[in-house]
């Protein structure tokens, strides 16, 4: 471009005069060409795109899907069927399951082994909850089902706040909808538990569907998910998947070990298979027909590997103990 001004003010000079305000008019506008391709080069049209470009580029797009007449997240009103239970019955890890034969009866419950049922709102076709005698019954935690998609259970509040006074430690967890976007259902779930109960458990991704994505499409879509969860609350999450659905829509892959594993696998063995990266499961859900008193019907049910202290309730107080507190401790008759 510099050529071209030293030809043009050249042209001027040999016709015999110098016309200064042409030859500065014919500077501006080769200045203006030259600004304007600057811009052009360095703007967003060549320049390479960062991750915040790519965050805004898909959310730009995102709202011309929302604009066209497709939601972001469609939930029952926009035809969304709202899944019933975590493990679809098709799964190789849910052909067999331990529900016990006990005729109606709850399980005698090992004073060691913490257990406890995940509910969504097809628990409450009989009414609410009988939170109370949940724990009475001997169960330690619960995870509700808070999100899918753009569908929020209308009961997760109350059972949160039930399970709460009843002095269990609760959780919440998403149903993964991956055929549509990670970030805007991280948010949505994000925002459903804002303000859970303490103590609590890590808010739990619930991946048993692939959405149509090959494998590689969905462990970045896991990773999206994940990333932005821990982002917005400022906890590790953790992960709920069986075997079965992450060797093949998952391809087996060992980059997600850091997230505490909530494994699905109804066997009756002593423990669920290895899978992935993970060494051992922070969950285990182990039958999807436990009968336990308060809730209507056969339940989900894990069990938590660790102790009372690590899953963030109280230690529960021995029978002794119990009793000495209720005469007064080392103020009462007994003293200390």
């Amino acid at each position: 471009m510099a050529v071209t001004i030293q030809n043009s003010e050249k042209a001027v000079r040999s016709r015999g005069r110098t016309d200064p305000s042409r030859t500065n008019a014919v500077v501006a506008g080769v200045l203006f060409i030259v600004a304007t391709a600057a811009s052009l080069l360095s703007g967003p049209f060549l320049a390479p795109m960062t991750g915040s470009d790519h965050l805004t580029s898909a959310a730009a797009h995102q709202a011309q899907v929302a604009t066209a007449g497709t939601k972001l997240l469609p939930g029952p009103e926009d035809g969304l069927d709202v899944h019933s239970t975590m493990m679809p019955p098709s799964s190789p890890d849910a052909v067999r399951h331990d529900a016990p034969a006990t005729g109606g009866q709850p399980i005698a419950y090992a004073a060691t082994t913490l257990y406890g049922p995940d509910v969504s709102s097809w628990q409450h076709d009989g009414g609410a909850i009988d939170w109370a005698a949940v724990a009475d019954s001997g169960q330690s935690f619960t995870l509700v089902k808070a999100t899918e998609s753009g569908y929020k259970n209308p009961w997760l509040g109350r059972d949160l706040a039930g399970a709460h006074a009843a002095g269990l430690v609760v959780g919440a967890y998403a149903y993964a909808r991956p055929q549509y976007d990670a970030v805007a259902q991280a948010k949505a779930f994000a925002t459903s538990i804002a303000g859970m109960p303490a103590p609590n458990l890590p808010p739990v991704l619930d991946l048993e569907e692939t959405g149509g994505l090959s494998p590689g499409a969905l462990i970045g879509w896991t990773h999206a998910f994940l990333d932005r969860l821990e982002r917005l609350t400022g906890r590790v999450p953790g992960i709920y998947s069986s075997p079965g659905f992450w060797s093949s829509a998952m391809a087996n892959n060992t980059a997600f070990a850091r997230y505490p594993l909530w494994e699905a696998h109804l066997i009756s063995a002593g423990a669920p298979a290895r899978m992935g990266g993970w060494s051992t499961y922070w969950l285990w859900q182990f039958t999807h027909n436990a009968f336990i008193p308060g809730i209507g019907g056969g339940v989900d049910q894990s069990r938590f590997r660790g102790s009372r202290e690590e899953l963030g309730g109280a230690p529960a107080p021995s029978a002794i103990a119990a009793h000495y507190a209720e005469l007064g401790g080392p103020n009462g008759v007994l003293g200390a």
